[in-house]
């Protein structure tokens, strides 16, 4: 038995001596070269194996290699990867140099992810870093000026106001251009609903063989959203807060009180009527100075930010709690905006091939607005155009009211008008990931979000919108629910110099919208929207609900050959329920070919060269650029008849016809661009060329009225877009000063190619007319070409016009000797010939600064507002430019003279109203100091960083206007072929912000 015990001890030794032979120990530390730092979450592994560890918190390691194994491979984002012999080594230790190129990046494609090496699409990326470098509460805000390619304009300066974004130009004339948004695989959220702060990646898909995995919702270009998980190591906690003031950004330069009176008496008499202010009135404007309407509406409003996270990852817990508050004050009086917001992402490695994850996020923003309707209770436009000689309140304490029908006091817009708007949205997106092989892997998700509106609105007898109505309340709700379900089955295999990546998607989403509104007015005792039923007369009520789903099924090849040659190939299919029965499902194919130049024998001589790639692809994409029935026949309300001859009855009756033939608008692009890295990625340059052609796109034309109807949407009409774009960067070093720079440049030539059976489409009201013509581009302005000012020696030829010198001039193009509508024709172009972007970062020891310009230019720009304070408008002229106007002492060319013998309606709508539109902004700085580690480790805090920022500080513009960044048709007119309108939208604000960023 003794024998037995001891071969059994002795058995047991040699097996773990044997065991401890197969296998040895190997620990470590991964730091930066850059500064000695240890780097978490640092990737070690065995290579040729999946055995491999991640560092801690410090970046220390410990891995276990088998015998026969003999290199490590080191690896984090954004850092070149190392490999490196074990041999005798039972400690390595590993300097991780930055990486310049990037080309071992991970970044997201859509439905999964490919080293930045492997693309072969035209993608851009923008880092965690540099969306928090911009200190705004928008999102989309931070790409401006970052991407080649992609437009951001901020059509308006309220808080929470709407920013758009438009990649590679104009697609659809009816339906929408705005890129697919994907939040952490889940469509349908909004770029201005994130916390800057919560965002890890951003990824942009411009061309065709990157969005026509998307199919039907690509064609606008896609941008994919990553959230933050936790790193490895300890709990980390962080605080991101900043408090800021706003100015307002531009002053319009207008007449005091004392110089108005004598300049509207001049008028008077120049019109044949008699002078309105007294000498003794106009002595004590001088004294008072009047009302200064600007001052009085606008205000330096204040704002704070504060943003919280609890994060972390250990043992295949991976999480991220985090919370926003934002309140951001208006520059215009009792406007306002206040944002909630939480987010958790929580991965759990249930076990070794199955892991599973959750997204929620919650969202509630209170909104009070102003309604700045068009031009009538503007207040913006109304605080440059109401008489500077009436104070705020008369005698009796009553608001002052205007001369002009047209101008309301703004004081009273702003102080008697109740608008409050409040949003609840809550997304909720899980996923399960099972690894069926070391090649084969399944991930099922799914996704619900809704969204609840309510807008009430309060406007009393003393608002322009109430006067009338005798006070005028609305009520307004709208809930929408969205759901997703996304199953994704992907197979890799890696074979000598072979590398193939299939995926194979379904995908179902769909959406269901109910509003409902209501509205009364005349109210004797005024209690706002809080209780309607002192209104007496109760306003047409509404109600709608509207139902669609979306199905589509996708597969994708990805194949690489010796890292050298890259090829991608896609087709998906969408099924939608928003065309008829036999043309529901489109078919959206795309491929690209990729060659890496730089991997080639013959180039390696080429020490300078970091990589070179050359880039092609081609693809279709498609867009449901219409709402939902439109290929059904509708009926319409509204048509009520007393059918028995006394009371009347509700009726409804046919309003479209049904069209079983409408079906998908298509876009086919080619693009053609390499990307280029040189001197250790010191010099990087990407360039693209694309050209896209939209087809068969959802116009709504006139039928002719013997079928009954006025029109129905029909698959009609072509238009191009084609561009180049370049991204050159550069990363320099000059001792401890870093460089990073970047300047984009954007060219987008668009043209509607046909329009079916029509030549030109005219559209908008008298005075802001656009024009859609075959031949022509988009976002032409429309109306009367202004000639200069008949001078005196032309007073023979002013007479055949029934004009006389001093008067305005007008290009007669049918020469008939009459100024007519025929005579109109295009006077502007609102889109820009070329947009630019420069931004710079740089950093001196603790010290960190970031620069940002943002240019456009060859952009005209309708400045109605200008027009208004000149006077053109049926209101008096209150802009200091009209002292210059024409007279016999002052031959003005560009200012007619006050008169009665030409129609200044004709002079609002033409082009004496457009202005250049370029400009050049300082759109960001920053300065920040970062505290050192020894300092902040008595107070138990890892990073402290302390900032001032400021946004919109410096423009060069010639635009008379607020702001030449502006895009205001009015009304709720915000498509993308009525651009180039400044109708007083809420102007822009001069930000600087204070903040600290604290890690514990």
């Amino acid at each position: 038995m003794k024998k037995t015990i001891g071969l059994f001890v002795a058995l047991f030794i040699m097996g773990i001596q044997f065991l401890q032979a197969q296998e040895r120990s190997v620990t470590g530390t991964v730091t930066l070269a850059e500064d000695g730092l240890g780097v978490p979450g640092a990737s070690v592994i065995v290579k040729g194996t999946s055995i491999g560890t991640t560092t801690n918190f410090d970046g220390k390691y410990v891995l276990s290699v088998p015998e026969g194994n003999d290199v490590l491979i080191f690896s984090f984002v954004g850092m070149k990867s190392q490999e490196i012999q074990i041999g005798n080594q039972q400690t390595i230790n590993v300097e991780l140099q930055a990486d310049n190129v990037g080309l071992d990046e991970v970044v997201a494609i859509g439905y999964g992810t490919m080293r930045k090496s492997d693309l072969t699409g035209a993608t851009s990326r923008v880092s965690a870093e540099s969306i928090v470098d911009i200190q705004t509460p928008n999102v989309s805000q931070a790409l401006q000026g970052k991407l080649s390619g992609v437009s951001v304009q901020s059509n308006s300066g309220a808080p929470g106001g709407d920013i758009k974004i438009r990649i590679r130009g104009i697609n659809s004339i009816n339906g929408s251009n705005a890129p697919l948004v994907i939040v952490d695989g889940f469509i349908g959220q909004s770029l201005s609903d994130l916390n800057p702060n919560d965002i890890e990646s951003l990824e942009v898909l411009k061309d065709a063989s990157a969005t026509a995995i998307y199919g039907s919702r690509g064609a606008n270009g896609v941008i994919l959203v990553t959230t933050k998980g936790g790193k490895e190591g300890k709990l980390q906690i962080s605080y991101n807060g900043y408090m800021g003031i706003q100015k307002l950004a531009n002053k319009m330069d207008l007449m005091d009180a004392a110089t108005y009176a004598e300049v509207i008496n001049e008028k008077r008499t120049q019109t044949g009527g008699s002078e309105e202010y007294t000498a003794e009135q106009i002595d004590g404007f001088k004294r008072n100075g009047g009302t200064d309407w600007q001052d009085e509406v606008y205000r330096t409003a204040l704002t704070h930010n504060h943003d919280v996270s609890v994060s972390g990852k250990k043992d295949g817990f991976n999480f991220l709690f985090s919370g926003q508050y934002l309140n951001q004050e208006g520059i215009l009086k009792n406007s306002n905006f206040e944002r909630f917001s939480y987010r958790a992402n929580v991965d759990v490695d249930l076990s070794e091939k199955l892991k599973m994850g959750v997204r929620i996020n919650g969202i509630l923003s209170k909104d009070r607005p102003h309604k700045l309707s068009w031009p009538n209770g503007s207040i913006s436009n109304d605080a440059i155009t109401m008489e500077p000689t009436l104070p705020i309140f008369d005698e009796d304490g009553n608001y002052t009211r205007s001369s002009s029908a047209t101008v309301s006091n703004p004081v009273a817009d702003y102080m008697e008008q109740n608008h409050y708007v409040e949003n609840v949205k809550q997304n909720l997106n899980a996923y399960f990931d099972y690894k069926i092989s070391d090649k084969l892997n399944l991930r099922v998700s799914g996704g619900y979000s809704t969204r609840d509106y309510v807008s009430n609105m309060y406007s009393s007898v003393n608002t322009y919108g109430g006067e009338g109505d005798n006070g005028r309340a609305n009520i307004n709700n709208r809930k929408e629910v969205i759901w997703q379900n996304t199953n994704i089955l992907t197979y890799k295999e890696e074979v000598g110099k072979h590398k193939i990546n299939i995926t194979f998607v379904n995908e179902q989403t769909g959406s269901k919208t109910q509003k409902s509104g209501l509205g009364v007015k005349n109210f004797d005792v005024e209690n706002g929207y809080y209780d309607v039923s002192l209104g007496k007369e109760p306003l047409s009520p509404s109600s709608s609900f509207v139902d669609w789903q979306l199905m589509s099924f996708l597969g994708r090849l990805n194949y690489v050959y010796n890292d050298k040659y890259l090829f991608t190939l896609a087709m998906r299919a969408d099924g939608s329920s928003k065309f008829a029965e036999n043309h529901k499902w489109g078919y959206f194919p795309s491929g690209s070919f990729a060659w890496r130049l730089s991997e080639e024998s013959f180039m390696k001589d080429f020490d300078f060269l970091d990589n070179l790639k050359l880039r092609s692809s081609f693809g279709i994409t498609g867009s449901q650029a219409t709402a939902p029935y439109q290929s059904k026949g509708l009926m319409s309300t509204g048509v009520n008849y007393p059918i028995d001859g006394t009371s009347v009855s509700v009726g409804i009756a046919p309003a479209r016809s049904n069209n079983p033939f409408l079906s998908w608008e298509k876009t086919s692009q080619v693009d053609l661009g390499f990307d280029l890295a040189l001197f250790n990625g010191k010099l990087t340059l990407t360039a693209d060329y694309y050209y896209k052609k939209t087809k068969d796109l959802l116009l709504e034309v006139a039928v002719p009225y013997y079928t009954g109807f006025k029109s129905e949407f029909k698959n009609l009409g072509e238009v191009e877009n084609k561009g180049i774009e370049f991204d050159l960067g550069t990363n320099q070093s000059f001792g401890e000063l870093k460089w990073n720079s970047n300047v984009t440049v954007s060219i987008n030539r668009n043209k509607v190619l046909d329009l079916g059976e029509t030549e030109k489409i005219v559209m908008g009201d008298n005075t802001a007319l656009s024009i859609i013509q075959k031949g022509e581009s988009l976002g032409l302005l429309y109306g009367y070409k202004f000639d200069g000012v008949w001078q005196q020696d032309q007073a023979d030829q002013a007479a055949v016009y029934g004009n006389k010198p001093g008067d305005a001039k007008f290009v007669d193009l049918n020469n008939d000797n009459a100024i007519t509508a025929d005579d109109r024709t295009i006077i502007g172009h609102g889109y820009p010939k070329c947009t630019m972007g420069w931004s710079n970062s740089l950093s001196y020891k603790n010290f960190d600064m970031n620069i940002l310009f943002t240019a456009t230019f060859g952009n005209d720009i309708k400045n109605e507002v200008y027009s208004r304070s000149m006077g053109w408008g049926n209101q008096d002229p209150t802009n200091v430019d009209v002292l210059n106007r024409w007279s016999p002492e002052n031959p003005s060319n560009e200012i007619p003279a006050f008169s009665t013998t030409y129609k200044t309606s004709y002079l609002d709508n033409s082009s004496a109203t457009v202005q250049d539109g370029s400009y050049i902004r300082l759109s960001n700085i920053s300065l920040g100091y970062t505290f050192d580690k020894s300092f902040l480790q008595r107070f138990n805090i890892e990073k402290m960083r302390v900032y001032v920022s400021g946004q919109n500080l410096w423009t060069s513009t010639n635009y008379k206007g607020y702001d030449p960044e502006v895009n205001n048709p009015g009304g709720s007119d915000n498509s993308d072929y009525r651009v180039g309108f400044d109708r007083a939208p809420y102007p822009m604000a001069k930000v600087i912000n204070f903040g600290v960023n604290l890690t514990f």
